[in-house]
């Protein structure tokens, strides 16, 4: 009886889909006319977490708006180029921004004595995607086998061991700052272009230590090749559960709360987008997140779908961008 209600359910659900692609399909019933593509600028390398989910989230979007999407990618310096361009655009429905929350509220709280505008100023939240954490990831070759032990070895051993991060302004470089702050150790930092140029130093132990978002070192933690010491978030997944990460604990259970972060996804637009077009847009993409084909691709980059109003998504990041320039201002106060 329980498999036959699970298949109703979810028979049920991919009717509701389709009934939605037909109904939204038609270009006469977009909220603005089909006149050239859309354009979802993303602040990333082709093949970085933040592409990929893009790139599931648009065919589905692209379907339901009956609108072609086409993805641009621009990175550099930590999404600021691609964040920026995204600004200049004209709010007409036709340029769109994916992006995470580093190139919303850190790299901006990091740059701001240099006269940079925080982006979301200057742009329309439509709506929040997914969720994940980071996790602290070392080579399994060097033996150590949790977090306390890891302390030990670089408190004995300060200034000794390198920490790769996606740009000295990225969140996974100041997470690494807030990680040698809580337990007063010292690392060398080291950018890489790439989550992929990270992976293959932590491997040659060119770098000892990497915080990653988990979808990108799945390969490796099944190999064997790499251990996971600790989870940045506190907040765990609600649709489905994530295998790899069950028995490893946060941060915040191990003593250092100051390193419960997250990493989060969404759609902006640029500012002026008319009212019409953004509610159109929000309503597709909790269409499209409620679909369980999107939440299964989510699952495997262990992402969780979230959704959220266009008024949500711009408190949240109001309130991220206090929260990381405390963050930040308690780390230019210890050096």
């Amino acid at each position: 009886m329980h498999f036959f209600q699970k298949y109703f359910n979810f028979k049920q659900s991919t009717i509701v889909f389709a009934c939605l692609l037909v109904s939204w399909f038609s270009p006469a019933q977009a909220a603005w006319p089909n006149e050239k593509p859309i354009k979802l600028i993303v602040p990333s390398a082709i093949g970085s977490v933040t592409d990929t989910m893009a790139r599931i989230v648009a065919p589905p979007l692209s379907q339901l708006l009956g609108q072609k999407i086409v993805i641009e990618n621009m990175p550099s310096e930590s999404g600021h180029v691609g964040t920026a361009y995204a600004i200049t655009q004209k709010g007409d429905g036709y340029s769109l921004l994916y992006t995470s929350n580093g190139p919303l509220v850190i790299e901006p709280n990091m740059h701001s004595v240099r006269g940079r505008n925080f982006p979301w100023r200057d742009l329309s939240p439509i709506s929040l995607i997914a969720y994940t954490p980071q996790i602290l990831v070392i080579n399994q070759e060097w033996g150590i086998e949790n977090l306390a032990g890891l302390i030990k070895k670089l408190q004995e051993t300060p200034g000794k061991f390198n920490v790769g991060s996606d740009g000295l302004s990225s969140a996974s470089a100041v997470v690494a700052r807030l990680f040698m702050q809580a337990t007063n150790t010292d690392l060398m930092q080291v950018p890489y272009s790439s989550s992929q140029q990270m992976m293959s130093a932590l491997l040659d132990n060119q770098i000892q230590i990497a915080l990653l978002e988990p979808g990108v070192v799945e390969a490796q933690l099944q190999q064997n090749k790499f251990r996971v010491l600790a989870s940045t978030s506190t907040v765990k997944a609600n649709s489905y559960t994530l295998p790899t990460l069950d028995s490893i604990p946060t941060f915040t259970a191990l003593g250092y709360p100051t390193l419960d972060t997250q990493v989060w996804h969404a759609i902006l637009a640029p500012a002026g987008t008319p009212t019409r077009i953004v509610n159109k847009l929000n309503e597709a993409i909790q269409a499209l997140l409620a679909e369980p084909s999107i939440q299964q691709k989510f699952q495997t980059l262990y992402f969780t779908p979230q959704s959220s109003t266009p008024y949500a998504l711009s408190n949240r990041i109001e309130l991220e961008t206090v929260q990381w320039r405390n963050r930040l201002k308690s780390l230019s106060q210890a050096n």
